[in-house]
């Protein structure tokens, strides 16, 4: 039973592996993204973020997330950590 739900937990860390993305507001008050993806998969991030800046992009803000939390199951540990986040604005 633990295994399964080990399995379940690793699994659903997989499927949430792509970027999403919301136009907003940026603190130079121009056009900017903010842009979110899985813990497991920054590339989605950057990717995305070329996608929405074909022309490039400055960072205003990024957050490779360094906070995790550790918890014991049926005899191992196992480890989650929250979603990586950055605000980009397009260079024209």
């Amino acid at each position: 039973m633990h295994r399964l739900i080990l399995f379940l937990m690793i699994g659903s860390l997989f499927s949430c592996s792509s970027a999403s993305s919301k136009k907003v507001i940026g603190p130079n008050s121009r056009e900017a993204y903010f842009v979110k993806c899985a813990p497991l998969a920054l590339d989605d991030c950057y990717e995305e973020a070329i996608r929405l800046c074909p022309t490039g992009y400055n960072f205003l803000d990024k957050n490779n997330n360094s906070s995790s939390v550790t918890m014991p199951m049926g005899g191992m540990f196992f480890t989650s950590s929250g979603p990586n986040t950055m605000l980009i604005d397009c260079k024209y």
